[in-house]
This record gives structure tokens, C-alpha cells and sequence, in this order.
């Protein structure tokens, strides 16, 4: 366990990154919004108001233990340690990439709770500016920290549509040999007056040795709870239209459910 010297240390750098921080961030917005007050700022910006608890709840457990002593363990949330690790995930995707992903989650998810996504006056700044300044990739967008990134399932399809695209149209692409639930939809008509609807395929051995034709990326929307699933080396949540070779049923398929098709067919029929 830290000790109270360790922990106040951990504290101080603590109010010292966050003030940083809500510094950077202040500053963008009084050169993108000019025409507000400073409080005005304050009352708009969640991002802003939440480092300024931040660093005033810091700074009176600090003077609480620097004044009375005792023990007190803190779990570090932004010490130097954290924050070196953080600027270092900062960096691995450009602000257009995480805009672009921002955007079609909030496709995928439209009419629903909007969970932990930009609003208010930070939602502005990025329709303004196309920049994600340290400060809020760390409030909004970071997988540890980020507010989007708090409930599992748009955590999981924010990081899908980080990734590039592993297939494009035109590909011919097979089935892995165990796809997870929900992997695979086809569009279902309901009865008169209900409209189409996708629903889960639970394939058989027949349409797991199938070759299909990547049609396109189409994350087409269901109003049923789709599970999502983290990605891997395989792929992401990303959907493709796929059509069947020698069918005319069209499926969509999660990325991490799909590979390249190799067979020598296939390579014979690409060099003819």
C-alpha cells in the first residue's frame, strides 16, 4: 500500500495533469467561441466542468493529508505514469480517423440513449474545428478513461470502426468455422404492414462451406439488441452485404466472422 507521502505525491501530479489539461481545452474554446464568457464555457462543456471537479477534489484531499496526516491509499487516475501511457494512445489514431468512427457509431445508434458521445458545446467544437485535442480524446474517447468507452457494447463498435476495412467490394471471402451469435443476419419481411427487419441466421454445415462476394460495407440497422463483440485479429463489429456465389439471398456478416477466400478456384477464376 503507498504511503501518505507517496499518495500526496500522486495527488499533486494529479491536479497538475488535469490542470494541463483543462487549460488545453479552455484555450481551444476561447479561439473557436470567442463570443462566450468563461462561464459560459463552464455551463456548455462537460468535458470542462468535470476537470475542474477534478482538479478541486484533488487539490483538498491533497491539503486534507499535507494538514492532518493519517494514511490514505489513491488509486492514481491521471499521475505522470498515466498520463505518459495516455499520450501515447492519443497518438495512434488521427483526429479525421476518430471523428469518422465517431460518426457512424452515432449512425449505428441513432434514436437511442446517447451514451458517453459528445454534447453541448464539445460536440460543437468538433463540428467546428475536425481537431480532437488531447484533453477530450482522454474524456470521450480513450478505451480506459473515455465516457464512450464506459458501456462495453459501444466501446466494442467504436473500436471496430477504428480499424481499417479488412474486405472491399469485390472480395471473395468464406465463412470462420465458428462464427459468434449474431454473426450473421438476413433480412426478414414481416407480416403486411410491418416492414423488413433483420434477423439472426444460425448457420448449418451446408452454409458454413459457402463462398460469398463482399458487396459492400453496409452496417444496415435492426430495431433487436445485437450483441457486440470485442474485436480481433480478425476483425471488428463492421458489417458487409454479402451475396452467396450462385445464390441470389444476400446475408451481412460481421468482419471478425469473415476471411479471404484462398481455394485455388478462386485463384484460377481471378486469373482468368
Amino acid at each position: 500500500m503507498a504511503t501518505n507521502e507517496e499518495s500526496i505525491a500522486h495527488l499533486k501530479q494529479e491536479v497538475k495533469n488535469f490542470t494541463f489539461i483543462r487549460d488545453e481545452y479552455l484555450t481551444e474554446l476561447q479561439a473557436t467561441f470567442p463570443q462566450l464568457s468563461e462561464q459560459e464555457y463552464y455551463d456548455s462543456s462537460e468535458a470542462l466542468r468535470i476537470f475542474k471537479k477534478m482538479i478541486e477534489r484533488y487539490s483538498i484531499i491533497t491539503q486534507r493529508l499535507i494538514d492532518n496526516g493519517g494514511t490514505y491509499y489513491h488509486y492514481p487516475v491521471l499521475d505522470n505514469n498515466e498520463f505518459s501511457l495516455l499520450k501515447k494512445r492519443y497518438k495512434v489514431y488521427p483526429a479525421e480517423t476518430i471523428l469518422e468512427a465517431l460518426k457512424e457509431l452515432n449512425d449505428i445508434f441513432s434514436g437511442n440513449y446517447r451514451w458517453g458521445v459528445p454534447s453541448g458545446l464539445d460536440e460543437q467544437f468538433f463540428e467546428k474545428t475536425n481537431r480532437v485535442p488531447l484533453s477530450l480524446y482522454y474524456y470521450y474517447f480513450d478505451k480506459y478513461k473515455g465516457q464512450l468507452c464506459r458501456s462495453k457494447e459501444r466501446r466494442y463498435w467504436f473500436e471496430s470502426l477504428l480499424m481499417k476495412p479488412k474486405f472491399s467490394a469485390g472480395d471473395i471471402v468464406s465463412l470462420r468455422s465458428n462464427p459468434t451469435d449474431n454473426a450473421i443476419k438476413f433480412e426478414f419481411q414481416w407480416s403486411d404492414g410491418h416492414g423488413k427487419d433483420l434477423r439472426t441466421l444460425y448457420p448449418d454445415a451446408d452454409f458454413l462451406n459457402k463462398t460469398f462476394m463482399v458487396l459492400g460495407v453496409e452496417n444496415k440497422k435492426s430495431r433487436y439488441y445485437e450483441k457486440a463483440y470485442k474485436p480481433n485479429a480478425n476483425g471488428g463489429m463492421r458489417r458487409y452485404k454479402v451475396l452467396p456465389i450462385g445464390d441470389t439471398t444476400v446475408y451481412w456478416i460481421i468482419e471478425r466472422a469473415l476471411k479471404k477466400n484462398r481455394t485455388k478456384a478462386v485463384k484460377d477464376a481471378k486469373r482468368t
